[in-house]
């Protein structure tokens, strides 16, 4: 259904009118690894932020979803990007090591994505 719609021309970041949501936060609302996945890979912005500030990885995290949250990470998600409550990805994960070890700590990226060395 995502494709018929996205091959008639549908934007794939549509923000729905109340929160702001596009379909890739309602995707991970409803926990839909495969929804997520194709949304990232047609396109979809991996920071799109709600009316509140969350982005998608703010939800994954809310929701302590590990497997959504690595998708949207090695996406190249910002962990650093703040909410309207001053919260960051990484401040709602505080606490659950397994989401913590998804979330890269350093703060260097290039168009998105985190800089890392390799020898």
């Amino acid at each position: 259904m995502m494709s018929l719609l996205l091959e008639s021309g549908a934007n794939i970041d549509v923000r729905e009118g109340t929160s702001g949501k596009t379909p890739l936060h309602l995707a991970v609302e409803c926990h839909n690894c495969r929804a997520v996945q194709f949304l990232l890979r047609n396109g979809a912005y991996v920071d799109a932020q709600m009316y509140n500030g969350c982005t998608p990885l703010h939800l994954a995290v809310g929701r302590k979803d590990a497997a959504i949250a690595a998708i949207l990470s090695h996406s190249g998600a910002d962990t650093l990007l703040r909410n309207m409550e001053n919260e960051t990805a990484q401040d709602l994960a505080d606490g659950n090591d397994d989401l913590l070890a998804l979330l890269p700590f350093d703060d260097l990226k290039i168009s998105g994505k985190p800089v890392v060395c390799s020898e």
